[in-house]
């Protein structure tokens, strides 16, 4: 905090100059690119966090291969990129609840996955499902909030958004694995369940020959 802090100050003071700042303070303050990129990073912390998360689940937990983890994420990935294609044909007057609709949608996939990995009902068709619902939520969230983004200050200052906007991500990332994975592992191990799942493999009786 205190090198953001200082990050900032160092910003203010070339601007006040009438220098070239890496970042446009003034700009990025304004209430409506301020509060997108916080959603932003918001959201893509939770994606980067059930990346981590469904890793540990399937392939420690479950005994599933690289593959398989993989190619579960199929969904997620399609739909996100549909999700694109779909907010651009949109009629401009639902614009503002665009990116609301897509943050619903997501928070239902995530609610819905939880119960899954923690209550052991896996269902490998439902968790397909799920998560092409979260990939459709993150990808209309995110379309619309980068064109959003994009048309909310004059065009000078499109490459200070596109740089804050891919920090921002990072920055989001970064934390949604570290906050995330650090509860989930926390909450396996103190039910004394095997890695990472709740139950795992390891965990259930053998089944009668």
């Amino acid at each position: 905090m205190l090198a953001f802090a200082l990050f900032l100050a160092a910003e203010r003071r070339i601007t006040a100059r009438d220098g070239s700042p890496l970042v446009n303070v003034p700009v990025l303050a304004r209430p409506a690119i301020g509060w997108a990129l916080l959603t932003l990073a918001a959201a893509t912390g939770t994606y980067y966090a059930l990346l981590f998360i469904l890793a540990q689940y399937l392939q420690q937990g479950l005994g599933d291969s690289p593959l398989v983890s993989g190619l579960v994420l199929v969904p997620w990935v399609a739909a996100f990129g549909l999700a694109g294609q779909l907010v651009r044909r949109l009629p401009p007057r639902m614009a503002t609840l665009t990116p609301g609709a897509g943050c619903l949608l997501l928070a239902a996939a995530y609610s819905a996955i939880s119960i899954m990995l923690f209550t052991g009902h896996h269902v490998q068709a439902l968790l397909v499902v799920l998560l092409g619902v979260g990939g459709l939520g993150l990808g209309i969230q995110f379309s619309a909030l980068i064109r959003h983004l994009t048309t909310a200050v004059p065009a000078e200052y499109a490459a200070d958004i596109s740089g804050v906007s891919t920090t921002a991500l990072q920055i989001g990332a970064a934390i949604g694995v570290a906050a995330f994975g650090t509860l989930y592992l926390s909450l396996t191990a103190h039910a004394g369940a095997g890695p990472a799942t709740l139950p795992s493999r390891s965990s259930r009786p053998p089944s009668p020959s």
